[in-house]
Protein backbone atom coordinates (compact mmCIF):
# COMPACT_ATOMS: atom_id res chain seq x y z
CA UNK A 1 0.00 0.00 0.00
CA UNK A 2 1.39 3.36 -1.04
CA UNK A 3 1.58 6.56 1.36
CA UNK A 4 -1.86 8.29 -0.80
CA UNK A 5 -3.50 5.01 0.03
CA UNK A 6 -2.17 4.27 3.68
CA UNK A 7 -3.38 8.29 4.71
CA UNK A 8 -6.97 7.65 3.12
CA UNK A 9 -7.32 4.53 4.82
CA UNK A 10 -6.67 5.72 7.85
CA UNK A 11 -8.76 8.49 7.30
CA UNK A 12 -11.54 6.28 6.29
CA UNK A 13 -11.34 3.68 9.24
CA UNK A 14 -11.04 6.23 11.96
CA UNK A 15 -12.79 9.23 14.13
CA UNK A 16 -11.73 11.91 16.28
CA UNK A 17 -7.92 11.77 14.94
CA UNK A 18 -5.87 14.64 13.83
CA UNK A 19 -3.03 13.77 10.71
CA UNK A 20 -0.28 16.65 10.58
CA UNK A 21 1.55 16.87 7.04
CA UNK A 22 4.87 18.91 7.55
CA UNK A 23 7.34 19.41 4.96
CA UNK A 24 8.91 22.54 3.18
CA UNK A 25 7.18 24.81 0.74
CA UNK A 26 7.14 23.41 -3.01
CA UNK A 27 7.56 19.91 -2.28
CA UNK A 28 3.91 18.55 -3.06
CA UNK A 29 2.09 18.27 0.49
CA UNK A 30 -1.23 20.17 -0.82
CA UNK A 31 -0.63 17.96 -4.08
CA UNK A 32 -0.44 15.29 -1.56
CA UNK A 33 -3.57 16.12 0.19
CA UNK A 34 -5.16 16.19 -2.95
CA UNK A 35 -4.35 12.91 -4.16
CA UNK A 36 -5.44 11.58 -0.64
CA UNK A 37 -8.62 13.48 -1.27
CA UNK A 38 -9.73 11.45 -4.41
CA UNK A 39 -9.07 7.89 -2.70
CA UNK A 40 -11.21 8.30 0.50
CA UNK A 41 -14.71 6.57 0.12
CA UNK A 42 -17.28 8.72 -1.33
CA UNK A 43 -19.42 8.87 2.18
CA UNK A 44 -16.31 11.60 3.34
CA UNK A 45 -16.73 15.25 2.67
CA UNK A 46 -13.67 17.45 3.15
CA UNK A 47 -13.99 21.08 4.21
CA UNK A 48 -10.49 22.33 2.49
CA UNK A 49 -9.62 25.86 4.52
CA UNK A 50 -6.47 27.65 3.17
CA UNK A 51 -5.33 29.67 5.81
CA UNK A 52 -2.94 31.73 3.54
CA UNK A 53 -3.87 35.40 4.96
CA UNK A 54 -6.42 34.59 7.48
CA UNK A 55 -7.10 37.42 9.85
CA UNK A 56 -9.57 35.79 12.37
CA UNK A 57 -10.94 32.87 13.96
CA UNK A 58 -14.19 34.07 12.58
CA UNK A 59 -13.07 34.06 9.22
CA UNK A 60 -12.52 30.17 9.77
CA UNK A 61 -15.90 29.06 11.02
CA UNK A 62 -17.43 31.10 8.67
CA UNK A 63 -16.17 29.11 6.12
CA UNK A 64 -16.47 26.30 7.88
CA UNK A 65 -20.16 26.73 8.50
CA UNK A 66 -20.69 27.76 4.30
CA UNK A 67 -18.77 24.49 3.68
CA UNK A 68 -20.86 22.43 5.38
CA UNK A 69 -24.52 24.29 5.20
CA UNK A 70 -24.55 26.27 2.12
CA UNK A 71 -24.86 30.32 2.11
CA UNK A 72 -25.82 32.21 5.31
CA UNK A 73 -28.95 33.54 3.12
CA UNK A 74 -30.13 30.67 2.55
CA UNK A 75 -30.66 29.68 5.88
CA UNK A 76 -33.70 31.27 7.05
CA UNK A 77 -34.43 32.55 10.83
CA UNK A 78 -37.46 29.91 11.41
CA UNK A 79 -34.96 27.42 10.82
CA UNK A 80 -32.85 28.62 13.81
CA UNK A 81 -36.43 29.52 15.65
CA UNK A 82 -36.13 30.47 19.53
CA UNK A 83 -32.62 30.76 19.34
CA UNK A 84 -32.04 34.16 20.68
CA UNK A 85 -28.80 35.77 20.01
CA UNK A 86 -27.97 33.60 16.50
CA UNK A 87 -29.69 36.28 14.39
CA UNK A 88 -27.54 39.62 14.24
CA UNK A 89 -29.85 41.65 11.87
CA UNK A 90 -32.09 41.33 8.73
CA UNK A 91 -31.48 43.79 6.14
CA UNK A 92 -33.22 43.59 2.94
CA UNK A 93 -33.79 39.85 2.77
CA UNK A 94 -30.55 39.10 3.64
CA UNK A 95 -30.07 37.02 7.45
CA UNK A 96 -26.68 38.43 9.19
CA UNK A 97 -25.72 35.41 11.17
CA UNK A 98 -23.12 34.92 14.23
CA UNK A 99 -20.92 32.10 12.53
CA UNK A 100 -19.68 31.36 16.27
CA UNK A 101 -23.56 30.88 17.43
CA UNK A 102 -24.04 28.44 14.47
CA UNK A 103 -21.03 26.75 14.82
CA UNK A 104 -21.62 26.19 18.83
CA UNK A 105 -25.47 25.54 17.52
CA UNK A 106 -23.72 22.23 14.95
CA UNK A 107 -24.22 19.11 16.76
CA UNK A 108 -21.48 16.14 16.28
CA UNK A 109 -23.77 14.68 14.30
CA UNK A 110 -23.24 17.51 11.65
CA UNK A 111 -19.31 16.50 11.29
CA UNK A 112 -20.41 13.21 10.97
CA UNK A 113 -18.17 12.00 7.96
CA UNK A 114 -16.45 15.08 7.78
CA UNK A 115 -12.67 15.75 7.29
CA UNK A 116 -11.38 19.37 7.63
CA UNK A 117 -8.24 20.17 6.22
CA UNK A 118 -6.51 23.15 7.30
CA UNK A 119 -3.61 23.99 4.74
CA UNK A 120 -0.90 26.73 4.45
CA UNK A 121 -1.32 27.00 8.42
CA UNK A 122 2.18 29.16 8.33
CA UNK A 123 1.00 31.73 6.29
CA UNK A 124 -2.01 32.75 8.13
CA UNK A 125 -2.10 36.32 9.01
CA UNK A 126 -0.15 37.51 12.50
CA UNK A 127 -3.23 39.04 13.75
CA UNK A 128 -4.91 34.79 13.82
CA UNK A 129 -2.31 32.96 16.74
CA UNK A 130 -1.37 29.51 16.57
CA UNK A 131 -3.39 28.61 19.32
CA UNK A 132 -6.43 29.93 18.24
CA UNK A 133 -5.94 27.53 15.18
CA UNK A 134 -5.19 24.57 17.48
CA UNK A 135 -7.81 25.29 19.81
CA UNK A 136 -10.08 25.06 16.92
CA UNK A 137 -8.23 21.15 15.38
CA UNK A 138 -8.72 20.32 19.26
CA UNK A 139 -12.33 21.76 19.57
CA UNK A 140 -13.30 19.50 15.96
CA UNK A 141 -11.63 16.69 16.92
CA UNK A 142 -13.35 16.09 20.65
CA UNK A 143 -16.40 17.86 20.56
CA UNK A 144 -17.73 17.55 17.11
CA UNK A 145 -15.79 14.21 16.89
CA UNK A 146 -14.70 14.73 12.91
CA UNK A 147 -11.20 13.89 11.50
CA UNK A 148 -9.02 16.59 10.82
CA UNK A 149 -5.71 17.18 8.49
CA UNK A 150 -2.79 19.88 9.50
CA UNK A 151 -0.33 20.93 6.65
CA UNK A 152 2.44 23.03 7.62
CA UNK A 153 6.20 24.10 7.25
CA UNK A 154 7.30 23.56 11.05
CA UNK A 155 10.90 25.42 10.20
CA UNK A 156 9.04 28.57 8.67
CA UNK A 157 6.73 28.29 11.96
CA UNK A 158 9.77 28.35 13.68
CA UNK A 159 11.26 31.12 11.62
CA UNK A 160 8.43 33.35 12.05
CA UNK A 161 8.52 32.81 15.62
CA UNK A 162 11.86 34.09 15.94
CA UNK A 163 11.45 37.22 14.02
CA UNK A 164 8.42 38.32 16.14
CA UNK A 165 11.09 37.56 18.98
CA UNK A 166 13.59 40.33 17.19
CA UNK A 167 10.97 42.60 16.25
CA UNK A 168 8.35 42.95 19.41
CA UNK A 169 9.51 41.02 22.41
CA UNK A 170 6.83 42.29 24.50
CA UNK A 171 3.96 40.87 22.44
CA UNK A 172 5.95 38.17 21.71
CA UNK A 173 5.89 37.29 25.78
CA UNK A 174 2.10 37.83 25.88
CA UNK A 175 1.21 35.64 23.13
CA UNK A 176 1.80 31.78 23.25
CA UNK A 177 4.04 31.59 20.32
CA UNK A 178 4.99 29.40 17.37
CA UNK A 179 8.28 27.88 18.34
CA UNK A 180 8.07 25.65 20.08
CA UNK A 181 3.57 24.76 19.36
CA UNK A 182 4.16 21.36 18.22
CA UNK A 183 6.55 19.82 20.57
CA UNK A 184 3.97 21.45 23.45
CA UNK A 185 0.59 20.46 21.80
CA UNK A 186 1.25 17.56 19.47
CA UNK A 187 0.65 15.40 22.29
CA UNK A 188 -2.70 16.57 22.72
CA UNK A 189 -3.90 18.06 19.11
CA UNK A 190 -1.74 15.49 16.83
CA UNK A 191 -2.28 11.58 16.18
CA UNK A 192 -0.32 11.05 13.36
CA UNK A 193 2.36 13.14 11.06
CA UNK A 194 3.54 12.24 7.72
Amino acid sequence: MNKIDTIANFLDNNSKKCLAINGSWGIGKTYLWKEVENKLSKDKKVVYIDLFGKESYKQILEEIVVSLHGDYNKITKTTFKGLEGLVKSISGGLIDIDSDAIFSFLKKEDFYNIIVCFDNIERKSDNLSLKEILGLVNLLKEEKECNVVVIFHEEELKEQDNNLAKNNKEKQTKQYNSKNWYQIYKEKVIDIVK
